[in-house]
């Protein structure tokens, strides 16, 4: 409440008039409160939106307000509305259209010898930030065009707290001195994060320097969310699905959520858990498209049916497997699960005939035992070694031709390197490099500053998917940085990525968020 004018005086006026008196009875306001409660002070409008006022006025002296009057007031458009004030104490009035401007709204009250006391507020009906639009995995952002001549800039905010978005350094994504310019897309706001977003009017002569518009939020992207880790996903070829293995980072744990296998399915992204007594490593699709095998770190391979989505048989290897890759002529070839540090041999499985195939190498003895990593098979069944846990890790193609095993090409890398490998149309993808099927170099992903290791490549060969940042293979340029925080990654179409981000790793509870990304 603020007075305009202190109460000075309390007059007895006596008035007479044809030998008759009466006597004037003033109403004394000096305890009178007014407030204004609708609009909130600072409130943004949609320009031509109706917008509703009420004031509240209140004393502890005064029995009957009806004596008072009230005036609205706006410093733009004068008068907007004049009224006695109800039994209640309000004064209320809605107004179908207020011309578009920054507005200083008072609420005058008056008495009979018209001492005033009143309550202001600010209403912004200058600018409207529209609904924000998912717009190709991107946060849309459109407002009403300003119509102020101490116009300044426009200057957009994001947040992650609804009740912290003001115009703070921090928070400011985007600032432009172009009246016109009522448009912005924020590629930077990660997928599944709710955002804040609000506009700012700054004014260069008048105040308010800064005139908020009201706050809209969006949450990005097609994703879902699980109560399971997944730490392996591999596309089906014929299907719009993809396979993963439902397991925390080790394979020894006692923790009871990461078992299992799940089917993803591309379209509809619904999700099937099936297996749960099951704690798989490795997992690979027969070139018949209708089986799915899975390794345990033990000598018991899994065969589920991907038709009827059922686990249709086991059967048992010689030796421990905890990588597998399913050859074009129905065999079956196995890295022996090493110990925690050191390496081990290949072997190979007769799929037809269910039986151990028996070892035969051309490799010495100091140089047949390959240490953890990751492996691929072509399709004249040479495997494609890459090492992870030594400082000078070695991507090595083996050939398997009669069974045998035989050193075709070995490379230094000199370096550690990740447990991923990839082959893709005839080229090798490892960590950041890419080689031709002869491991011959031919090119190397990288951005400004990092080497970048890839994680996953299209279908079709063209694109490659390493730290969030997608490559064309043909020339190595990033195309595009996709805003997503995520573990694991595949393309499961051309134009189609699922990542998987898992969380809470170190606790009880294990939780994941698949992110379906079409682009």
């Amino acid at each position: 409440m603020k007075h305009l004018y202190k109460y000075l005086i309390l007059l007895s006026i006596t008035l007479f008039s044809c030998n008759q008196s009466e006597e004037m009875v003033l109403t004394d306001i000096s305890s009178l409160t007014v407030k204004i409660i609708s609009p909130i002070n600072k409130k943004a409008f949609s320009p031509n939106s109706q917008i509703e006022f009420k004031g509240k006025i209140s004393s502890p002296d005064i029995k009957d307000f009806s004596v008072l009057k009230a005036i609205w007031v706006s410093d733009v458009s004068g008068n907007l509305n004049e009224s006695t004030i109800d039994e209640n104490g309000e004064t209320k009035f809605s107004i179908p259209k207020l011309s578009k401007n920054i507005h200083y709204i008072r609420l005058n009250v008056y008495n009979e010898i018209d001492e005033i006391v009143y309550d202001e507020i600010v209403v912004y009906n200058s600018l409207w930030l529209y609904p924000t639009i998912d717009k190709k995995n991107t946060s849309s952002i459109s407002w009403s065009k300003a119509e102020d001549p101490n116009f300044d800039s426009y200057d957009i905010y994001r947040s992650l707290n609804k009740n912290k978005i003001t115009n703070r350094e921090d928070e400011l994504i985007y600032s432009t001195s172009d009246i016109n310019d009522t448009t912005f897309i924020d590629e930077k706001a990660y997928l599944a994060s709710k955002y804040y977003y609000r506009v700012f009017l700054k004014r260069n002569t008048k105040s308010p320097v800064y005139v908020g518009t009201n706050i809209d939020s969006i949450t990005l992207g097609n994703f879902k969310k699980l109560d399971y880790p997944i730490s392996k996903i591999i596309r089906d070829p014929n299907r719009n699905y993809a396979y993963g293995i439902i397991n925390i980072d080790n394979i020894y744990s006692s923790n009871a959520s990461g078992y299992g296998l799940v089917f993803i399915n591309t379209d509809n992204k619904q999700v099937e858990r099936i297996l749960t007594n099951y704690r798989f490593t490795d997992l690979d699709i027969d070139t018949s498209g209708n089986y799915l095998y899975l390794c345990s770190r033990s000598n018991v391979i899994r065969k589920v049916n991907l038709n009827t989505r059922q686990l249709e048989s086991s059967f048992y290897l010689l030796r421990s497997a905890h990588k597998i890759e399913v050859g074009s002529n129905n065999k079956l070839y196995y890295h022996i699960t090493p110990p925690s540090s050191g390496s081990t041999e290949f072997r190979i499985y007769d799929l037809t005939n269910n039986i151990d195939i028996p070892y035969k190498t051309t490799i010495s003895d100091a140089y047949s035992s390959f240490s953890h990593g990751d492996f691929e098979l072509d399709n004249n069944q040479n495997i494609y070694h890459g090492e992870s846990n030594t400082s000078s890790a070695f991507l090595t193609k083996i050939g398997t031709t009669n069974d045998t095993f035989s050193i075709v090409k070995q490379i230094n890398n000199g370096s550690y390197q990740r447990d991923l490998i990839t082959l893709n149309n005839n080229k090798i993808y490892w960590n950041n490099y890419l080689f031709d099927s002869n491991l011959k170099g031919i090119g190397v992903f990288e951005d400004e500053a990092n080497e970048i290791d890839i994680e996953t490549v299209s279908p079709n060969g063209n694109l490659a998917l390493g730290w969030a940042r997608l490559f064309d293979t043909n020339n190595f340029i990033i195309i595009k940085k996709i805003a997503v925080i995520y573990d694991i990654a595949t393309f499961t179409k051309d134009n189609q990525i699922l990542f998987v981000n898992n969380e809470d790793k170190d606790s009880n509870v294990n939780i994941s968020t698949l992110f379906f990304y079409d682009f």
